[in-house]
């Protein structure tokens, strides 16, 4: 009986302290797990947060590309023109530019104000090659750039073509948010 009650005694200062700071310790590294698991989804989400926000900032670089905030690069249409027509061989004359209202976009589109035109009129002499090779260059440009007229004469004397172009390029107007 005298081993019960010491094995009793010895259960109850020993082991029952023993097996209760073993829970505090068991449940204090469970809350920590939790919080690390925690800690570690939110950095996860931020990361998958951050890419977003550079495929977007990417998306809106190639956007201003296509179509420029605002029209106040109308001398790099001059020499986007110029430099197309001078690498295709061709000679511009009488170049003017007219920029037009800014139209209010037709469906909702995030951040955009509207979109803007400006037209550039020129005439173009150079060979049949060049020209079609300069209206290609015009086609595959990455600025948005549309043909609203065009008339065409042959040079007397010549195997040269001068062509009489209207060109509307596009931008976007100037966003006020």
């Amino acid at each position: 009986m005298f081993f019960i009650l010491a094995a009793i005694v010895g259960y109850s200062l020993f082991v029952v302290p023993a097996l209760q700071e073993a829970k505090l310790l068991r449940g204090e590294m469970d809350a920590k797990e939790q919080f690390y698991d925690d800690q570690r989804l939110a950095i996860e989400r931020i990361k998958a947060w951050l890419s977003q926000f550079e495929e977007n900032a990417q998306l809106q670089e190639a956007m201003n590309s296509i179509l420029p905030v605002g029209d106040s690069r109308q001398s790099l249409l001059v020499a986007q023109v110029s430099g197309l027509a001078a690498l295709n061989g061709l000679v511009l004359d009488n170049l003017s530019m007219r920029v037009g209202p800014i139209e209010p976009p037709s469906f909702e589109i995030p951040l955009a104000a509207g979109m803007g035109k400006v037209t550039l009129e020129f005439s173009a002499a150079g060979s049949y090659e060049a020209l079609k090779n300069f209206l290609s260059a015009l086609e595959t440009n990455i600025r948005i750039m549309d043909v609203a007229s065009l008339d065409a004469e042959a040079i007397a004397g010549q195997n040269l073509f001068r062509l009489d172009f209207a060109v509307d390029v596009y931008y976007q107007a100037k966003s006020t948010q």
